[in-house]
């Protein structure tokens, strides 16, 4: 591991460098720590800075020096590998239409201007811990995984039209979009050969947007939080997905539509302990979507709104029990009506259809030429 020092020992005696402007005397060491494959922590000694802000003079690197270094040709026969730690980056790191087979790994970095890696193919990114004002990865390509978690984001993370190799990883991630923006991540026509981890805290202000992505693995928003932006009405915005194994959102808590029109999920979707907050409008709509389990919207699930799936199609069971559907009416006392709470229409239900225990639907529930061929 190396770490940046503005001294070192002469005849065994501390002495200083020649005086260089510090981010190039730090430059010089992460050129030498890329080329060995090692680690360059600026953190001071080694440790976190306090409230986790980079603020020591010598933790200073110019992104466009980082292009520089990452772009350049290493000694043959060297394992080449860019981990820089607890640096504060000025610049844009622009590696757009790059082509970078090295790894190459940021751990809690600050970045003061977006991330451009449009177009561009490498072979391994992380950015774990890291603080940045957006991501433009328009149709980027990583062989390996693409690591964001505990990240934080000002502005929107755009990956649209991206191939992710392996795994999309955004545990913990904190995503908000600008002023002038709506999403807080745009992956629209994501493909991942792997599975999209966005649980474990993640927290999204603004739209989180996957329409026809390709999945192959799970998708896991467990635990996550997504409120949609002013004005807006989608959360999230799935239509068009496919995923390859199971959708998992247990514990999500949503404020604003969860859209999965046309989507096929290849196991089970559940939604059990979710609170989707849309009221006096659609909370969750499944529209034509293909589930090859079962559907679970059950322990203590929530949707302050409506819960809509025309056209859907369950191979296992649909689970509604111990769940809390509809928009309550403000004054019980008057006569207005609640609006629908449940519409299961034309719906194909091949197992189980269960709300026999603490269902709650506040307003109506229609099941119009909806077929179940288990137990009703």
């Amino acid at each position: 591991m190396v770490h940046d020092s503005p001294a070192h020992r002469v005849s065994g005696q501390p002495g200083f460098l020649t005086w260089q402007p510090a981010p190039r005397r730090t430059e010089k060491k992460l050129w030498s720590a890329f080329r060995a494959g090692q680690q360059m922590d600026l953190r001071p000694n080694g440790t976190g800075a306090r409230n986790g802000r980079v603020s020591a003079r010598g933790s200073v690197v110019r992104a466009r020096r980082i292009t520089e270094i990452l772009c350049a040709e290493p000694r043959p026969g060297h394992h080449a590998r860019l981990t820089l730690r607890g640096a504060r980056i000025t610049g844009s790191l622009d590696l757009s239409h790059a082509r970078i087979e090295h790894p190459i790994i940021f751990r809690d970095c600050v970045f003061d201007e977006p991330i451009v890696l449009a177009e561009a193919r490498l072979g391994a990114l992380s950015l774990d811990g890291c603080s940045f004002p957006g991501i433009d990865g328009q149709n980027l390509e990583v062989d390996s995984d693409l690591g964001l978690t505990g990240v934080s984001s000002s502005r929107t993370v755009t990956l649209t039209g991206a191939h992710l190799h392996r795994a999309l990883r955004l545990r913990g991630a904190r995503l908000r979009h600008g002023e002038d923006q709506q999403a807080a991540l745009d992956a629209d026509h994501l493909v991942v050969d792997g599975g999209i981890a966005a649980n474990d805290g993640f927290d999204a202000c603004g739209t989180v947007t996957m329409a026809g992505a390709r999945v192959s693995g799970s998708v896991r928003l467990d635990g996550a939080t997504i409120t949609a932006g002013p004005g807006q009405e989608i959360a999230f915005y799935g239509d068009g997905m496919t995923v390859g194994h199971d959708f998992n959102a247990q514990r999500l808590t949503a404020e604003g539509e969860v859209r999965l029109v046309d989507v096929t999920i290849n196991s089970t979707l559940e939604f059990r302990g979710a609170t989707l907050a849309n009221p006096g409008a659609v909370a969750l709509r499944l529209d034509r979507a293909e589930i090859s389990s079962s559907l679970y919207c059950d322990k203590e699930f929530t949707a302050t709104g409506e819960v809509c799936a025309i056209g859907a199609q369950v191979k296992g069971s649909v689970y509604l029990n111990h769940a809390v559907l509809g928009t309550p009416v403000a004054d019980p006392g008057l006569a207005a009506p609640a609006g629908v709470a449940l519409r299961l229409v034309r719906t194909r239900i091949d197992g189980d259809f269960g709300c026999w225990q603490g269902f709650v639907g506040h307003g109506t529930i229609d099941l119009a030429r909806s077929s179940v061929s288990g137990e009703f």
